[in-house]
Protein backbone atom coordinates (compact mmCIF):
# COMPACT_ATOMS: atom_id res chain seq x y z
CA UNK A 1 0.00 0.00 0.00
CA UNK A 2 1.15 3.51 -0.76
CA UNK A 3 2.29 4.91 2.59
CA UNK A 4 0.80 8.34 1.76
CA UNK A 5 -2.66 7.00 0.85
CA UNK A 6 -4.13 7.53 4.36
CA UNK A 7 -2.98 11.15 4.31
CA UNK A 8 -4.59 11.76 0.91
CA UNK A 9 -7.84 10.19 2.15
CA UNK A 10 -7.85 12.54 5.16
CA UNK A 11 -7.29 15.62 2.97
CA UNK A 12 -10.13 14.42 0.75
CA UNK A 13 -12.32 14.04 3.85
CA UNK A 14 -11.56 17.59 5.00
CA UNK A 15 -12.36 18.91 1.52
CA UNK A 16 -15.68 17.04 1.47
CA UNK A 17 -16.61 18.51 4.85
CA UNK A 18 -15.80 22.03 3.63
CA UNK A 19 -18.12 21.49 0.65
CA UNK A 20 -20.98 19.78 2.50
CA UNK A 21 -20.92 21.56 5.84
CA UNK A 22 -21.72 19.79 9.11
CA UNK A 23 -22.79 16.19 8.55
CA UNK A 24 -22.87 12.78 10.19
CA UNK A 25 -19.95 10.42 9.83
CA UNK A 26 -22.28 7.93 8.12
CA UNK A 27 -23.35 10.50 5.49
CA UNK A 28 -19.74 11.56 4.99
CA UNK A 29 -18.74 7.91 4.40
CA UNK A 30 -21.52 7.61 1.79
CA UNK A 31 -20.39 10.81 0.06
CA UNK A 32 -16.80 9.60 -0.06
CA UNK A 33 -17.80 6.01 -1.00
CA UNK A 34 -15.66 4.71 1.87
CA UNK A 35 -16.19 2.26 4.69
CA UNK A 36 -17.88 3.84 7.74
CA UNK A 37 -15.31 2.46 10.19
CA UNK A 38 -12.38 3.97 8.26
CA UNK A 39 -14.09 7.36 7.94
CA UNK A 40 -14.97 7.28 11.64
CA UNK A 41 -11.35 6.51 12.55
CA UNK A 42 -10.09 9.30 10.27
CA UNK A 43 -12.57 11.75 11.83
CA UNK A 44 -11.45 10.81 15.34
CA UNK A 45 -7.80 11.37 14.38
CA UNK A 46 -8.56 14.69 12.65
CA UNK A 47 -10.53 15.86 15.71
CA UNK A 48 -7.50 14.96 17.87
CA UNK A 49 -5.31 17.04 15.56
CA UNK A 50 -7.89 19.89 15.70
CA UNK A 51 -8.29 19.85 11.89
CA UNK A 52 -12.04 19.19 12.16
CA UNK A 53 -14.57 19.49 14.97
CA UNK A 54 -17.71 17.76 16.22
CA UNK A 55 -20.70 19.84 17.33
CA UNK A 56 -23.11 19.20 20.23
CA UNK A 57 -25.36 17.15 17.91
CA UNK A 58 -22.51 14.83 16.91
CA UNK A 59 -22.10 16.33 13.44
CA UNK A 60 -18.55 16.72 12.12
CA UNK A 61 -17.44 19.84 10.26
CA UNK A 62 -14.31 21.58 8.98
CA UNK A 63 -14.27 25.08 10.50
CA UNK A 64 -11.15 26.34 8.72
CA UNK A 65 -10.92 27.67 5.17
CA UNK A 66 -7.16 27.15 5.18
CA UNK A 67 -4.81 24.72 6.92
CA UNK A 68 -1.06 25.30 6.89
CA UNK A 69 1.05 22.21 7.53
CA UNK A 70 4.57 22.46 8.92
CA UNK A 71 6.38 19.14 9.17
CA UNK A 72 9.93 17.94 9.53
CA UNK A 73 10.96 15.52 6.85
CA UNK A 74 13.48 12.75 7.51
CA UNK A 75 17.09 13.38 6.61
CA UNK A 76 18.02 12.10 3.18
CA UNK A 77 20.22 9.07 2.80
CA UNK A 78 23.59 9.36 1.15
CA UNK A 79 23.62 8.20 -2.46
Amino acid sequence: MNRWKPAFKRWELIGALRESGATTVAELARQLKRDYKNVHNDCERLIEWMAIEKDENGLVFAPYSEIVVDMKLPDSRAA
